[in-house]
């Protein structure tokens, strides 16, 4: 049956272990038969956490970065990239000011759609109105014209 792996914790506590027993002068082999009992490990697993504590590390050490690569201090934006950043400014703002404009815009538009239609209404009453008037007239000059033949 396997072995249950050890946790984090277990693994640090090891270690602790292993350099506090090489500071008292306590030999290796009685560290490793110790630990891998009250762990439940082998002596194989416990000489691995020996070397990782007495190496230093089990990691590789971070290489420094080439020259090429390292960090240099703020320096000034290319001109490219500050005439494309304006540009986008200036497109949000366009945007944002025809989203203002827009809602104005359409009820304006309904406005004068309804104007224009009362004005055909208007434009239509008028007319009615003229062919009245011009009826009416041609009625008076008809009665005017009789009333100078009775007379």
């Amino acid at each position: 049956m396997a072995k249950q792996k050890l946790s984090k914790r277990q693994r640090v506590w090891i270690r602790k272990n292993l350099k506090k027993g090489l500071a008292k002068g306590t030999p290796p082999s009685e560290l490793i038969k110790s630990l891998a009992k009250r762990y439940g490990i082998d002596g194989e697993s416990v000489r691995w956490y020996l070397k990782s504590v007495t190496k230093g590390t089990t990691s590789k050490p971070k290489r420094k970065l080439s020259r090429k690569k390292r960090r240099r201090g703020p320096s000034t934006p290319n001109p490219l990239v500050l005439r494309a950043q304006a540009a986008v400014q200036e497109q949000a703002r366009r945007s944002i000011a025809l989203a203002r404009l827009t809602p104005k815009y359409t009820s304006l538009l309904r406005l004068e759609k309804k104007l224009k239609s009362n004005q055909v209404a208007v434009n239509k009453r008028n007319r009615s109105i003229a062919r009245k008037l011009v009826k009416t007239q041609s009625q008076i000059k008809s009665i005017e014209a009789q009333l100078k033949k009775l007379m």
